[in-house]
């Protein structure tokens, strides 16, 4: 019976390692358009699952869209090429509108609760790519475009949660916008129209929500027309949320095993997990560090971690990224054998883009060779 347990085992680690070391690596690593941004999925192009319909519940809306959910039981809206609007919506011009790029976009209601219009507060919640840092000036862009017989109004803004948020009613949200339109959003031309604007960060949050944060006698409206709908109702496609320079350090963990919480998205660097020059092979100084990792680990069973793999800045950035991926691999499989469930690790390749130190001296090429742990869930 035991001998036949350590046996099963020792087959699953090597078909891990025959898939992280041989199949992978002939895959291409997929390449990121926009890296800069950490908005995924920002055109709504990517669904986790085949669209319901248009009848959307917020926890419905947050298993069909990838990346994104509803952060309420209110229902934002998902367009695209298998979403069929009913006709007593399309009716009042529901889904007539092409998006703005693409082939999908995703629409909510933003005023209208003193009218008695249900889900009058509609949300889009993202996790983002990585957390604000507290201090740095970021700028973000969207295009919207609103349902030509809603109202029109002045206030659209996003907000940063140090948590993501769950609720199972449909009430207004209670929140600080880190930005908001002031002005009129007008789109009554019939063309998109791109919202701007900048703020700096107060936490660390990696979870941003745009909506109407305000009340709707705090809102001003504007009525396109007499048989105008009596609520708010806008299109959104196309996001982009950037840094803008300085660009000040990504905050960085160095673990006290003692005292230690792993929180999701805390970066943890440890500081001997580095690699020789186009090299892939663990240095023998990183087992102390990667068995600290294990134990942190062995510790908070809940803890999930992205491995991810970075390089100097030396070669292309194609064969830089394949060997960042490598890299991040060969952890995983080191966390593999010492019996981390491999659903609690998942991998990411950066090549050169993160570096840490300057690429000019031996030195600084050598600190950016690194493996990171950011922690994704716990």
């Amino acid at each position: 019976m035991y001998l036949w347990m350590d046996f099963a085992t020792m087959v699953q680690r090597f078909f891990i390692r025959f898939i992280l070391f041989t199949l992978l690596p002939m895959v291409s690593v997929a390449q990121d358009p926009d890296p800069a941004n950490l908005i995924p999925n920002p055109g709504f192009e990517f669904f986790a699952k085949p669209p319901i319909g248009w009848y959307y519940r917020g926890r419905q809306f947050t298993e069909v869209m990838k990346s994104w959910s509803s952060p309420t039981a209110a229902s934002p809206d998902a367009y695209g090429p298998h979403v069929r609007v009913p006709q007593s919506w399309a009716e009042k011009g529901f889904g007539e509108q092409q998006p703005h790029g693409g082939a999908s976009m995703a629409g909510l209601t933003l005023y209208g609760c003193e009218e008695g219009k249900p889900h009058c507060r509609e949300y889009l919640q993202v996790r983002l790519k990585e957390p604000l840092v507290s201090g740095q000036t970021y700028a973000f862009e969207c295009w919207v475009h609103h349902l030509p017989r809603s109202l029109m109004i002045n206030r659209i803004g996003i907000a940063f949660p140090f948590e993501p948020i769950t609720n199972d009613d449909d009430a207004p949200l209670d929140l600080a916008p880190a930005w908001e339109t002031s002005s009129m959003v007008n789109c009554s031309r019939g063309s998109w129209k791109k919202l701007t604007g900048s703020f700096t960060a107060a936490n660390e949050s990696r979870t941003m929500i745009l909506g109407n944060f305000r009340s709707d006698r705090e809102t001003t409206i504007r009525s396109p027309k007499r048989d105008a709908l009596p609520f708010a109702y806008y299109y959104f496609d196309d996001f982009r949320l950037v840094k803008t320079p300085p660009i000040l350090p990504v905050p960085v963990v160095q673990p006290n095993l003692t005292e230690f919480t792993p929180n999701p998205g805390m970066l943890i660097r440890f500081r001997d997990i580095t690699f020789d020059w186009d090299q892939d092979t663990l240095l023998t100084e990183a087992y102390p560090e990667l068995n600290k990792l294990v134990i942190l680990m062995k510790r908070h069973p809940d803890m999930v971690i992205d491995v991810i793999g970075h390089t100097d800045s030396q070669g292309s950035d194609r064969y830089n990224m394949n060997l960042a991926g490598r890299r991040a691999r060969r952890v995983v499989s080191y966390l593999v054998d010492r019996q981390i469930d491999p659903k609690r690790i998942k991998w990411t390749a950066k090549g050169a883009r993160q570096p840490v130190a300057d690429n000019a001296t031996e030195e600084g090429r050598r600190k950016n060779r690194r493996v990171e742990f950011l922690i994704v869930g716990k």
